[in-house]
């Protein structure tokens, strides 16, 4: 016995029952429901048939060749509408998903990364993606990590190392240390400078515990008179506003100092400094969500153009 053909238990409806009562009820016809279904008349006759056993009442009444529903079935019909408008819903919310509408990402971004390359790329995000909802948070580099490991950040953005087993980590570029200073300074016309250079001036320095202070330390590891800091700056760019005012010089990522540059500020290299790499975090055992993986793959392609771009 095929399926159409097997009559459901008594009082239960099957889910192709109630597509064809649903279609008998908005077309009116058996015809018009079976075009509507693309299925043959006959077929929609013992389906409905089938449905008025299993229900155990009549649901429509035939007059001269037409189905008047009874008021049985207009009170069956209005709870299948809200059956069917909730399958609706599950699939124009599948359709969002697929293309990335009405769906949420959340990003937890360090400050130097967070305050020039990510904001860019979530501004091309938005243009093609409009209608994703999208929280961004510039935080501490143990809060990113935080923050991501509990699920509250789909991505994190850091130019740090990140080394835990549960995060994975997507490098997205090498970004320069380089030293910001005035355009009049001695040493802005140098194209390169070397440690013992930049040790001969008022240098900017950071404060105790954040993550550039061994980065600084490492550059001047090997220089005789390492620099005292005359200023502890909280974030590059925090040290590249000090620069801006007349404060000093300061060892800056590329990133940081790019956003100043101008009349005011230039940036120059650093010889044999290392540079850092900008790396995006994520959950390792977690699938991404379709709006973080097509954000993930924008900030790639913007970080390596960026790149190719910093003088």
């Amino acid at each position: 016995m095929s399926n159409e053909s097997r009559p459901a238990r008594k009082g239960r409806l099957n889910l192709r029952q109630i597509e064809v009562f649903r279609a008998v009820m908005v077309t009116g016809t058996i015809s018009g429901a079976a075009e509507t279904l693309l299925v043959s008349q006959p077929a929609v006759s013992r389906l409905l048939s089938h449905m008025e056993q299993s229900v155990g009442f009549p649901l429509f009444e035939r007059i001269k060749g037409r189905l008047f529903p009874t008021p049985e079935a207009r009170r069956l019909f209005t709870e299948v509408e809200n059956v069917y408008n909730g399958v609706q819903r599950v699939n124009t919310a599948v359709r969002d998903l697929a293309w990335n509408r009405k769906g949420q990402l959340r990003l937890a971004c360090h400050h130097t990364v967070g305050a020039s390359l990510v904001p860019k790329a979530i501004g091309q995000f938005h243009q093609t993606f409009p209608d994703t909802s999208l929280v961004f948070e510039c935080v501490r580099h143990l809060k990113m990590n935080e923050l991501v490991l509990n699920q509250q950040a789909d991505l994190g953005v850091t130019l740090f190392p990140v080394d835990h087993p549960s995060l994975e980590a997507v490098t997205l570029c090498d970004v320069p240390m380089v030293v910001a200073l005035p355009p009049r300074h001695p040493l802005a016309s140098h194209r390169q400078l070397s440690p013992e250079q930049i040790s001969e001036h008022r240098l900017l320095g950071y404060k105790q515990g954040g993550p550039f202070v061994p980065i600084i330390e490492r550059i001047f590891a090997t220089s005789p008179h390492p620099p005292p800091p005359i200023i502890d700056a909280d974030t590059p760019r925090d040290a590249c506003a000090l620069v801006d005012a007349g404060a000093g010089i300061a060892i800056v990522d590329a990133y940081s100092a790019h956003e100043f540059v101008g009349p005011t500020l230039v940036a120059r290299r650093i010889a044999g400094a290392s540079p850092l790499q900008a790396i995006a975090i994520y959950k390792k055992y977690e699938p991404m969500s379709q709006a973080a993986r097509a954000f993930l793959d924008l900030l790639s392609t913007m970080a390596r153009k960026r790149s190719e771009e910093t003088p």
